[in-house]
C-alpha cells in the first residue's frame, strides 16, 4: 500500500507510531513528494521545443537570461521559475505549478511561440515582448527605448548564437527563493529580509525541501526495518520458548510427573 502524506503527518516523530492526529493534506501517495523526476533539463527543453515549435537554442537562452536555470527563482515582480513566468501568465498558459521545472518551459515555450507567431517570426521582437509586454512593442512599433529591454534581447541573441551550457542530472522541484535573474536592473532585485538574513541561506543551502522529504523517506525506512527486526525477533522468542517447552514435556521428570495423574492445582 502506499504511503500517503497523511500518514506521514500522523507518525509520532520519535517512535513512528500513529498518534492519531492526522493534519489536513491530500491522500496524494507519498512517493510523489519523493519524486525527483527522471528528465534533465535537456529532455525538457528539447521535448518543449519540438511541440511549440520554438527553436532550442532560442529556449535555452531565455532560461539562461531569467534564471540561469533556476527552477526556484522569484523575481522582486513575482515572477517564477527557470522562465520566469508572472502568476497571471502562467495561469494564462495552463501552468498549475510555476516551480515544477516541465510545466514551466513548457508555458515559456508556448509563450515563446504565441510572441512569434503574433510577430511573424520576428525573434527580436518576441523576445522585447516577453521582457516589457506585447504592449510596449506594439506602442513602439518595434523594441521599446527601455534599456533593460534593449540589454535583454542583446544578452538572450548572445546566448543563442554562442550556445549556453545546461546543468546535469535530473531536475527538481525548485523551493521559491527571492533572486535576482540575469536581465533584471538592482532595482529589482527581491528584498526580502528573511530570504537575505545569513540563517535563511544557510538553511536553504544546508537542508532544502527536498533533502527534508528525502529525509523523512530515509526516517520511514528505518521505522520499518526496526519494526521488522522487532517481528524478527519476537518470533525468534517464541519459538525458543516452544522449543523448551517440549522439550521440557518430553524430560524424564516430565513424564513421571504426568504418568502418575498428579495434578499441578
Amino acid at each position: 500500500m502506499a504511503i500517503t502524506v497523511k500518514q506521514i503527518q500522523s507518525l509520532d516523530p520519535v517512535s513512528g507510531a500513529s498518534t492519531g492526529v492526522v493534519q489536513e493534506s491530500t491522500g496524494e501517495p507519498f512517493a510523489e513528494y519523493l519524486k525527483t523526476g527522471s528528465k534533465t533539463l535537456k529532455d525538457i527543453f528539447t521535448e518543449a521545443s519540438e511541440k511549440y515549435q520554438v527553436p532550442f537554442s532560442l529556449l535555452t537562452a531565455v532560461g539562461m537570461q531569467e534564471s540561469t536555470f533556476r527552477a526556484d527563482a522569484v523575481s522582486k515582480a513575482g515572477a517564477q521559475g527557470i522562465m520566469q513566468l508572472m502568476p497571471k501568465t502562467a495561469a494564462g498558459l495552463g501552468v498549475t505549478d510555476s516551480f515544477d521545472p516541465e510545466q514551466n518551459i513548457n508555458g515559456g515555450a508556448k509563450y515563446l511561440r504565441e510572441l512569434l507567431d503574433k510577430y511573424d517570426g520576428n525573434i527580436s521582437y518576441a523576445l522585447a515582448a516577453y521582457n516589457a509586454g506585447g504592449n510596449n512593442v506594439d506602442k513602439y512599433g518595434g523594441i521599446p527605448p527601455f534599456k533593460e529591454t534593449q540589454n535583454y534581447v542583446e544578452k538572450v541573441l548572445g546566448y543563442m548564437n554562442t550556445g549556453v551550457t545546461l546543468p546535469d542530472g535530473t531536475v527538481t522541484k525548485g523551493t521559491p527563493v527571492s533572486a535576482a535573474s540575469p536581465g533584471e536592473d538592482e532595482t529589482n532585485i527581491a528584498s526580502s529580509a528573511n530570504d537575505n538574513s545569513f540563517s535563511a541561506k544557510l538553511r536553504s543551502l544546508l537542508f532544502s525541501y527536498n533533502d527534508y522529504m528525502k529525509f523523512i523517506e530515509l526516517y520511514l525506512r528505518l521505522v520499518a526495518l526496526r519494526n521488522e527486526k522487532a517481528e524478527e525477533e519476537q518470533e525468534k522468542q517464541e519459538q525458543d520458548a516452544y522449543r523448551a517447552y517440549k522439550n521440557n514435556q518430553s524430560s524424564p521428570a516430565a513424564r513421571a510427573l504426568f504418568s502418575t495423574g498428579t495434578t499441578l492445582i
